[in-house]
């Protein structure tokens, strides 16, 4: 299937966990893919979509818009649906984190809390919601480390603050028009990207790095990994970047057409063409740049 919309390492089951924007689930292990249709195929009222992926122990979280679906991946079958929120309707979930022995949730209706141990997370009311200085507003990102919790209030077009939580809840970021698109472990700490920078801190809240520039391209970042000494970025505009040694920065090509928008399909003495752009149903241009892409 195509139309990822988050992916998920298991360390510990040596698992990939794809989330496709159809609400499919693949679990690929050893060159060998596990389907879970379960979601896709159920009816649920509303909007239904997985907006993030977690794993943590043997189980992957997902994050999705009508509560957290834990998925065991020893049995690579779904094992329970928590519903963080104040009642029994659908409250969105953006973000998890696991910390303090507690899961945290990021949902449209604030920063949701309850112990990972209770066997009753499936009911709203062993959850908690934490005061935020925002009154009422989402929070769409999470990360605990160092034994703070991190979570992302969007602040709209003025750009989004990040909270640090520990004994206290103070502000720890906030910059003018900046909106976080994905908070991420690394191997010293975190990282925190938007569309403009990467920026890698220390657990305990210290900036090691900030990367705003390949030096031969402008960055549309949606997310920045650290692995060892290096920074992988997926780039709306430029694919998968590499940042070796976060100073040295390369695009990497992957084999496959230019673009999902093909309109047109041909194969002629072994090559196969493949055109871009198209229509609407009233033949009106889509105003997309011509590519044509040949293998």
């Amino acid at each position: 299937e195509t139309g990822i919309s988050d992916i998920s390492w298991s360390e510990e089951k040596s698992m990939l966990v794809i989330a496709y924007e159809s609400t499919n689930i693949d679990l690929l292990t050893g060159g060998i893919i596990q389907n879970i249709p379960d979601i896709r195929n159920k009816i649920i009222p509303g909007i239904k979509k997985i907006n993030r992926v977690r794993t943590y122990g043997k189980n992957a979280y997902l994050a999705t818009s009508f509560g957290i679906v834990i998925i065991d991946l020893e049995k690579k079958e779904i094992h329970d649906t928590w519903k963080p929120g104040s009642g029994t309707e659908n409250n969105e979930v953006f973000d998890i984190a696991f910390g303090n022995n507690r899961v945290y949730a990021a949902t449209e209706n604030g920063l949701w809390q309850a112990d990972i141990s209770n066997q009753g997370l499936p009911y709203y009311g062993n959850w908690a919601r934490l005061s935020l200085p925002e009154p009422g507003s989402s929070c769409n990102h999470l990360i605990f480390t160092g034994g703070t919790l991190y979570c992302n209030v969007p602040q709209g077009s003025a750009g989004d603050k990040i909270y640090s939580i520990n004994a206290e809840i103070k502000l720890f970021s906030f910059s003018s028009g900046i909106i976080n698109n994905s908070f991420d472990p690394a191997p010293r700490g975190f990282t925190i990207s938007s569309a403009e920078i990467v920026k890698h801190y220390n657990s305990d809240g210290s900036i090691i790095n900030e990367i705003d520039s390949y030096g031969w391209g402008s960055p549309e970042i949606s997310q920045g990994i650290v692995i060892g000494n290096d920074l992988w970025i997926a780039d709306k505009n430029h694919g998968i970047v590499l940042g070796q040694n976060m100073t040295v920065f390369a695009a990497l090509s992957l084999s496959g057409p230019s673009t999902n928008e093909v309109v047109n399909i041909t194969s002629v003495n072994g090559k196969t063409i493949l055109c871009a752009g198209g229509t609407d149903n009233s033949w009106n241009g889509l105003k997309r740049s011509f590519q044509v892409s040949v293998n």
